[in-house]
């Protein structure tokens, strides 16, 4: 949903009040994106490397007379190219995250890119954070009204701590003294 479409629907006084609140940037910004060991380049060295290895082994059935051994030996290698296919692309999804005095605005797009949006308003918002003692923040949930949204599902635990610090820290500064951030910057 554009941010259009959104402030449209809110009816002709909210369109007006939302306009005006447009004027203040976001303060906090934060682009999540998954992590991923392996680069492409090493995903094309490791099926080369699998793909020699079952030739060889290939070649020698072949040679004893086990015709069919060879077709055995690629599905190993489709199997490997299959799954990181699917990792890279779930490695394309993001959340774009923003907090301003009057919204905070969450951008999720997955791996396909398929977007959602979700805008809600800081001071009707909860920030749920579960933590484990040995893991440390294992959700982060997002809640206003009946909404609940999970961000940064896919960050690995330390990430989603200090994701999670900051988070809570800019909503903080969005409800207590949100516009007070504007007027210390132009100072």
């Amino acid at each position: 949903m554009t941010r259009d479409k959104y402030y449209q629907s809110q009816g002709p006084e909210q369109t007006a009040i939302s306009a005006d609140q447009d004027c203040f940037p976001p303060f906090f910004e934060a682009v999540l994106t998954p992590y991923r060991s392996m680069p492409k380049s090493g995903l094309a060295w490791l099926l080369a490397v699998t793909a020699a290895m079952a030739a060889v082994s290939a070649a020698f059935m072949a040679a004893v007379g086990l015709w069919f051994a060879p077709l055995l030996f690629l599905l190993p290698v489709g199997a490997l190219w299959l799954a990181f296919h699917s990792n890279f692309k779930a490695a394309q999804a993001y959340e774009h995250v923003r907090v301003s005095p009057f919204h905070i605005h969450v951008t999720q797009v997955s791996g396909r890119g398929h977007q959602t949006e979700v805008q809600v308003n800081p001071l009707h918002t909860r920030l749920v954070v579960r933590r484990l003692e040995d893991e440390g923040v294992t959700h982060i949930f997002l809640v206003a009204g009946n909404q609940r949204v999970s961000v940064g599902s896919f960050l690995n635990p330390a990430d989603r701590t200090s994701f999670a610090d900051a988070f809570v820290a800019a909503i903080q500064t969005a409800k207590s003294d949100g516009l007070a951030v504007y007027s210390r910057n132009a100072i």
